[in-house]
C-alpha cells in the first residue's frame, strides 16, 4: 500500500469518528479541536441534515448546529484549519461541487462563513482530475455556523483583495486551500501574475502538487510565454495521483521523484536541474543570465 493510500484511509477513518487529530486546529491556538458529527439523516424527500457537535479549548461551550442540505450527500469534515460543510454529489442523475468554508473568527469567538464553492466533479473517464468550471464566493463579515439567514457575498473587487490578502501571509511551505487556489487562479493578470506565479512555485516545491497545477496551470493558460510555469506544469501533471474526490478533504501532500526546479522571481533565476534540462554548463545556475535554449520551447522568459 503507497504512503498516500494509506494517509487517505487514515483521512477518511478520522473523519468518519469525529476523532482529533493534531491539525486540526480551527481557533489557531495550537491545540486540536475535537469534531463529532452524527450519521446523516436523509428525509423522504430525499434531503438531508447532519448534527455537528465542535469542542474548542478556547470556549467554554462547544459549538453546535444542524446542518441541511437539500440534497443526500452532506458531509463535515476539517481541512486546513477549516471546517468544511460539503454538499457535493457524484452520481449518474447528478454531479454538483458545492462546498462551505467556515473559519474561525476570534472577535465573534465563533465560525464565520469564509467562502462558498461551486463547480462540476471531475471526469476520470475523460482524464480530468481536477473539479471544473470552479467558482469561488466570498463571505463577510460574519455567518455563524447554522445560521438560516442567507448570506451575501461581498463584491468582486473586495473578494480579490480578501483573497491576495489571504495568500500573502501563508508561508512558503504551507499548503495552498482548494478554494484559495481557485480564487487565485481566477485572479491571474498583469498586476498579479509574477506574484501568483511564485505562490504555485512554492507549491509544487513543497511537495503539494495538486494546488500548484491549479495556480500554474491558469499562469500558463494566460501566459503562456512564461517558461518557468510551462515546467512545473508539466510535472504536476505528471505526479499528481488521479483519485475519486471531488477535492482534498485534508492534506494533499505528496512527494515526486523527478520535479523540476523553477523560479519566477523579480529576476529570471534557475535551479540546477532545470539549467540540466536546458544545457546550461556548470556554472551556478541559480545566478546564471543566460537564456534557454530555444529547443526546450521556443520562447526565451
Amino acid at each position: 500500500m503507497s504512503l498516500f493510500l494509506a494517509a487517505l484511509l487514515l483521512m477518511v477513518a478520522r473523519i468518519a469518528h469525529g476523532s482529533p487529530a493534531a491539525s486540526d486546529d480551527l481557533d489557531g491556538d495550537g491545540k486540536p479541536d475535537e469534531l463529532s458529527i452524527s450519521p446523516v439523516d436523509v428525509l423522504e424527500d430525499g434531503s438531508s441534515s447532519l448534527d455537528v457537535v465542535i469542542r474548542m479549548s478556547t470556549r467554554a461551550a462547544p459549538i453546535r448546529a444542524d446542518l441541511r442540505s437539500q440534497t443526500p450527500s452532506l458531509q463535515a469534515y476539517i481541512s486546513h484549519g477549516a471546517l468544511i460543510v460539503d454538499r457535493s454529489q457524484s452520481s449518474r442523475d447528478a454531479a454538483e461541487l458545492s462546498y462551505e468554508v467556515f473559519r474561525w473568527d476570534a472577535r465573534r469567538r465563533h465560525l464565520c462563513l469564509h467562502a462558498v464553492v461551486t463547480g462540476t466533479p471531475p471526469n476520470q473517464l475523460q482524464g480530468e482530475w481536477l473539479p471544473q468550471d470552479v467558482e469561488v464566493s466570498r463571505y463577510a463579515p460574519c455567518t455563524v455556523l447554522g445560521q438560516k439567514t442567507p448570506a451575501v457575498p461581498v463584491a468582486d473587487k473586495t473578494a480579490r483583495e480578501l483573497a491576495l490578502s489571504e495568500a500573502g501571509k501563508l508561508k512558503k511551505t504551507d499548503p495552498v486551500p482548494d478554494y484559495l487556489a481557485f480564487e487565485l487562479a481566477a485572479q491571474v493578470d498583469e498586476g498579479t501574475v509574477s506574484s501568483i506565479n511564485d505562490i504555485g512555485y512554492y507549491q509544487e516545491q513543497a511537495g503539494f502538487l495538486r494546488q500548484a497545477s491549479i495556480i500554474l496551470s491558469a499562469v500558463n493558460d494566460r501566459f503562456p510565454r512564461r517558461a518557468v510555469a510551462q515546467l512545473i506544469v508539466r510535472d504536476t501533471d505528471e505526479n499528481v495521483p488521479v483519485h475519486s474526490m471531488s477535492h482534498s478533504p485534508d492534506r494533499s501532500h505528496v512527494t515526486s521523484s523527478a520535479k523540476l526546479r523553477s523560479i519566477r522571481g523579480p529576476e529570471t533565476v534557475y535551479r540546477e536541474s532545470v539549467s540540466r534540462l536546458y544545457g546550461f554548463g556548470p556554472e551556478d545556475p541559480f545566478h546564471s543570465t543566460r537564456t534557454p535554449k530555444a529547443r526546450c520551447f521556443g520562447v526565451n522568459v
